[in-house]
């Protein structure tokens, strides 16, 4: 015999995933309007960061490699002198993890969080509980400052962004607050000084300035995933840092900058 019973009114709670990654920005560049995309990736097994989340800021219309090969990379590098397609000595494998980003982007896998008034519980937790990457690829000047700001307000174990557009018209001052200045002379790196701490490329048998310790990537190994030096300037730290070029391109940077990096060559006032 059937018996009268009451439905459950409980709704079954789905606890929220962590994506593979969000879209945090997509728009026009501070640089020159031109439509880029910033994406925060959650994982990564890059060897000197070690495994947190990094943020690509990538054109909206074109793959690393294409925007490069075009010079339309503008729009996310700037006035950057390590550009390749200037004959600089830029690190970053434009075919490689920039290029699979890209491609990620353009199939959608990546979750779109740009109108949402918060971040999701998960993008939250992460952002507390790792250091984050701000300009894996692309310089964190051409994405606005408001969308870093909100990003920031998660940041409790740090952060590292660096930028070389402190001299371009469309510079939003802003960003020193958070930002080191990315630098590769000796000369330009006192100049730069002024503005904030300093993250400088060195060369094999370069000096180190007497206000700069060697990256400790380099010294000891250190991850910056337990480092948490390279905090911009709103963290405790105080140091500047140099670093050893690195990457493929190393030996084309050591023959651009080497006989700027001896102190010898900086004039003193």
């Amino acid at each position: 015999m059937r018996t009268l019973s009451r439905k459950s009114t409980k709704k079954s709670v789905k606890s929220e995933k962590l994506e593979k990654g969000y879209i945090l920005y997509k728009g026009a560049s501070v640089l020159n309007d031109a439509p880029i995309v910033a994406i925060l990736t959650t994982k990564s097994n890059n060897a000197k960061t070690g495994n947190i989340p990094q943020i690509w800021i990538l054109s909206d219309q074109l793959s690393p490699v294409e925007a490069s090969a075009q010079k339309l990379d503008d729009s996310v590098c700037g006035n950057c002198p390590l550009k390749q397609n200037i004959g600089g000595a830029c690190y970053v494998n434009l075919g490689q993890a920039p290029r699979a980003i890209y491609d990620g982007y353009k199939r959608g896998i990546y979750k779109d969080i740009t109108k949402a008034n918060k971040y999701p519980k998960r993008l939250i937790e992460l952002l507390n509980s790792k250091p984050v990457r701000f300009g894996s690829y692309g310089d964190p000047a051409a994405v606005p400052y408001e969308i870093w700001a909100k990003t920031l307000e998660h940041t409790k174990a740090g952060h590292t962004a660096y930028t070389h557009q402190f001299n371009h018209k469309q510079f939003d001052k802003r960003m020193m607050n958070f930002c080191m200045v990315s630098t590769e002379t000796l000369k330009g790196t006192l100049k730069a000084q002024e503005l904030g701490r300093t993250f400088r490329v060195g060369n094999e048998g370069g000096q180190i300035l007497p206000n700069e310790i060697e990256c400790p990537s380099d010294s000891e190994g250190i991850q910056c995933i337990d480092c948490r030096l390279c905090d911009g300037n709103i963290g405790d730290s105080v140091q500047n840092i140099v670093i050893l070029s690195h990457g493929k391109r190393s030996k084309m940077h050591d023959k651009q900058y080497s006989k700027a990096n001896i102190i010898q060559t900086i004039a003193i006032d």
